[in-house]
Parts: C-alpha cells; sequence; structure tokens
C-alpha cells in the first residue's frame, strides 16, 4: 500500500541517518574509475629519465647538470670543456642577475623547455646571451625577465622584438 503522507514527512526522523544514505548514494553513483596503474617497464622508464631540475641537495655542479640537460647527453664528464664553457655562462650571468647558479640554470631549463613547446627552439646558451642583452646595467631578477619574455612568446611575439620590449622596459624602469 502507498504511503499518501507528503513526502518530507515519510524522511526518516533521523537527520545524521538521512545525510549518511544520502553520501553513501552520491558516492555510489560516481562512475570515475581509479586512474590506470603504470606498466612496470614505464615506472623504470620514467625513474631511470635524468632530472630537468637539479634539486638543492644534488651535488652534481651545476655547470655539469646544466651541460648534461642543455645537451642531452648523460655521459658528460666534468673535465671536459663543454662544461667550462656552461660555467663561464653562469658566472657572467651573476653579473646581470641576483639568481645563484643553480636557479639560473634551472630557469634556463624552464625556459627552453617552454620555447620547445612553442615550436621556437633555442639552445640554452643562446636563450641566457639574448636576454642578458636586454638586462641593462643594474642586476635583476633573471626569473621576472625570463618570465617576461615567455609570455611575449606565448602572446605570439617573435624573438626579436621580445627581446627589443624586454630592453625598452630595463632602459624604462633605469635599469
Amino acid at each position: 500500500m502507498l504511503d499518501s503522507r507528503p513526502w518530507p514527512s515519510r524522511l526518516p526522523a533521523h537527520p545524521p541517518l538521512l545525510l549518511l544514505s544520502l553520501v553513501v548514494l552520491a558516492v555510489s553513483a560516481c562512475d570515475d574509475p581509479s586512474p590506470p596503474q603504470m606498466a612496470d617497464s614505464a615506472k623504470r622508464e620514467q625513474s631511470a629519465a635524468p632530472a630537468r631540475w637539479q634539486e638543492v641537495t644534488d651535488k652534481t655542479p651545476t655547470a655539469l647538470f646544466l651541460a648534461r640537460v642543455a645537451e642531452s647527453r648523460d655521459d658528460i664528464s666534468p673535465s671536459e670543456p663543454l662544461v667550462s664553457q656552461y660555467e663561464t655562462l653562469l658566472t657572467d650571468a651573476r653579473a646581470y642577475y641576483v639568481e645563484t647558479p643553480r636557479m639560473l640554470a634551472n630557469r634556463l631549463i624552464q625556459g627552453s623547455d617552454r620555447l620547445a613547446e612553442l615550436n621556437a627552439a633555442m639552445p640554452i646558451p643562446e636563450l641566457l646571451h639574448a636576454i642578458e642583452s636586454a638586462a641593462g646595467q643594474t642586476r635583476r631578477s633573471f626569473t621576472s625577465d625570463l618570465h617576461h619574455y615567455l609570455n611575449l612568446r606565448d602572446a605570439g611575439v617573435g624573438h626579436d622584438d621580445a627581446i627589443r620590449q624586454l630592453a625598452r622596459e630595463a632602459r624604462d624602469e633605469g635599469f
């Protein structure tokens, strides 16, 4: 037999029980499967991939780390002349920027990766020299300059125009 009482009066007298019932019903109605598990081989490949970011605890000399990432070669030894070139790049950048060599390297890697995503890949030394050329005379934040440059590139501004705009803004700021 049908209950002829209005529906609110047919609800359980215990609101917590009602709430629990609604939660259980809502959760059970979700059809969101759990994410698939990675295959063991994919996990091994991921863990074997070289890091794209130098952690604070990483004892690898920063110039060596940057050279390995920039050149896509894990076999570069600390004594190779290429490492000295990257050391010089980072040392020279400190004349313009306040970041540590490790942070400069990490930002360069991020910037290089982003440019590759935009189909505007550029070697890391070239990227650094271009942004340095716009820096001005006073030490400033490489992170800010790179971020601004990448925003311009994301907006469709070409490399040369983005560098000119950075240089103009550095002059306007009095730097």
